[in-house]
């Protein structure tokens, strides 16, 4: 399996102007090195006290000595706080092709009570795509919800992330 380092990154050093992350204040940041290049996994989120909360997902990698976006991705909710479970996340080569499969945890809360979980959530950066996976306290997390393009990750990739999510503790 091709060897995926993280690299240890203090959200406060990020220069937006250099690195031009779409939120107001980051939430976490993450920097992956593989044989194709370093890349930062970067969670924003916007102005606190906005209409809706939005948490924007963004992946960039570095390029001939410059930070270019490989992929975005915002979520919002009416009514409901994205937060990011910072210490639940891998990155991983499931495939072997060089390239870091990365995937992070956030939920949904409840805007007016944060301790009230609504979903979980499981994004994972592949290729430049997205793919999510959500549980839903409602149903005590029984039923899972997969993104429409799940079904297209190869099968090493998909067996490694399933494994995870079947071992993710996500009641609140």
């Amino acid at each position: 399996m091709a060897q995926v380092t993280l690299i240890s990154v203090n959200k406060a050093d990020i220069d937006r102007s250099k690195i031009p992350y779409s939120g107001s204040r980051i939430m976490t940041v993450d920097a992956v090195e593989t044989k194709q290049g370093n890349r930062l996994y970067i969670f924003s989120k916007n102005e606190k006290g906005g209409t809706m909360d939005s948490l924007y997902a963004e992946e960039f990698m570095k390029e001939n000595g410059v930070w270019r976006m490989q992929s975005k991705r915002e979520f919002s909710f009416p009514d409901a706080i994205l937060m990011t479970w910072g210490n639940r996340k891998a990155f991983f080569d499931a495939d072997r092709d060089q390239a870091p499969e990365s995937l992070f945890i956030f939920s949904k809360n409840k805007a007016s009570n944060l301790d009230k979980q609504q979903a979980v959530f499981l994004l994972l950066f592949h290729q430049k795509q997205f793919y999510t996976i959500e549980s839903r306290a409602d149903d005590q997390y029984g039923q899972d919800f997969y993104s429409d393009n799940f079904e297209t990750l190869p099968a090493t990739v998909k067996e490694k992330v399933l494994d995870y999510w079947k071992k993710l503790d996500k009641i609140d």
